[in-house]
This record gives C-alpha cells, sequence and structure tokens, in this order.
C-alpha cells in the first residue's frame, strides 16, 4: 500500500510540475508523507531478509541422480 501511495505521489508531483507549475510546491507539500514508501519497503526487506529460514536436509546423504535407461 506504501509503494502504491509513493508511486502516486510521484506521479502527482510529475504532472502538476509539467501542466500547473504554480500548485507544483503545494502538491509536493501534501505528498510528501507519501514519498516514505520507499523507506517502509527498505526497512521492510531487511527485516524479512535478516530472519533465516532453516535448511531442509534429506535423510540419505546420497547425491540425487536421475537414472536414464539406455537402451540400443
Amino acid at each position: 500500500m506504501w509503494l502504491f501511495l509513493n508511486g502516486t505521489g510521484y506521479v502527482a508531483m510529475s504532472f502538476t510540475g509539467i501542466v500547473l507549475p504554480a500548485y507544483a510546491e503545494t502538491v509536493k507539500t501534501i505528498s510528501f508523507p507519501a514519498l516514505f514508501g520507499e523507506v517502509a519497503l527498505m526497512v521492510t526487506l531487511i527485516i524479512k531478509g535478516a530472519t533465516a529460514k532453516p535448511l531442509i536436509v534429506p535423510n540419505n546423504s546420497e547425491p540425487f541422480m536421475i537414472k536414464k535407461d539406455i537402451q540400443p
């Protein structure tokens, strides 16, 4: 959700800067809190990426091999 708001804020600022430059500063002030979406995404990725998942090891120690029947 934060990233969607962040993208919407960037589009609104760009559109206003091109079409209505007199209101660009006002739109920038209003949409600035939505730009924290990038920070929220980075923090989420750091927290989720820091949790290590356990490695599942099969009971047998033999490597997995595909046996093909070769017929002449």
